[in-house]
């Protein structure tokens, strides 16, 4: 009996692997806060140099003129480059961002194998599509004047929804894997003590 219990805890680990077990919701928030930080650091120089050409060349109607140019344009300069630096980091032997490694995690296939930057994309992108609604929903609203259009709402509320899903998801599954980690196939995991090796639970080791 004893035998089966401990079989099938094991299972539930990545790819029953007893050296790894899934990351919960407290180390998985503190790694992003982490990485928010290179990402508030990166926002920072992008509005410095926006308003330094806007100052001196005034260029910002072509990218910020209308609600389509301003989602193309907060998208290709802001969300893309935090999207290849995730799929970047996660993609690569360390299996980790900056974030992820100050506390120890790192992302796995669902059964505890390497990634790939195809899986590593796909998990970044869908990680960041409430980020990228919420512009969309923003610029859209900018522009709408005094009639904004029902769909617009929807858009916030879709944007918040799926955060919150995502969040309740990592808080709530006994694997903490997010729906977007679900589609792209993969988990995030930390290392964990190995169990004894059998040769220390030998009687005559003990004696020792």
């Amino acid at each position: 009996m004893k035998q089966q219990q401990s079989s099938g805890r094991t299972s539930r680990k990545p790819g029953g692997s007893p050296t790894a077990d899934y990351a919960g919701l407290k180390r998985r928030l503190t790694a992003f806060a982490y990485d928010y930080i290179l990402i508030a650091i990166y926002i920072g120089i992008l509005a410095s140099i926006g308003i330094a050409v806007y100052l001196n060349y005034g260029i910002v109607e072509p990218l910020f003129g209308n609600p389509v140019s301003s989602d193309v344009s907060a998208f290709v300069l802001l969300i893309l480059p935090v999207i290849l630096y995730f799929t970047w980091q996660e993609g690569s032997t360390r299996a980790s961002t900056w974030g992820k490694r100050r506390v120890g995690l790192r992302v796995s296939a669902a059964d505890g194998r390497p990634i790939g930057y195809g899986q590593a994309f796909m998990r970044s992108l869908l990680k960041l599509l409430p980020w990228q609604i919420g512009h969309t929903a923003v610029f859209q609203l900018i522009n709408a004047g005094d009639a904004v259009p029902l769909w617009v709402y929807l858009l916030f509320v879709a944007a918040y929804g799926l955060a919150i899903v995502y969040l309740v998801a990592l808080w709530r599954r006994p694997d903490h894997r997010t729906p977007y980690d679900v589609i792209a196939g993969t988990a995030v995991i930390q290392p964990i003590d190995a169990p004894p090796s059998p040769d220390t639970n030998h009687p005559s080791e003990r004696k020792r």
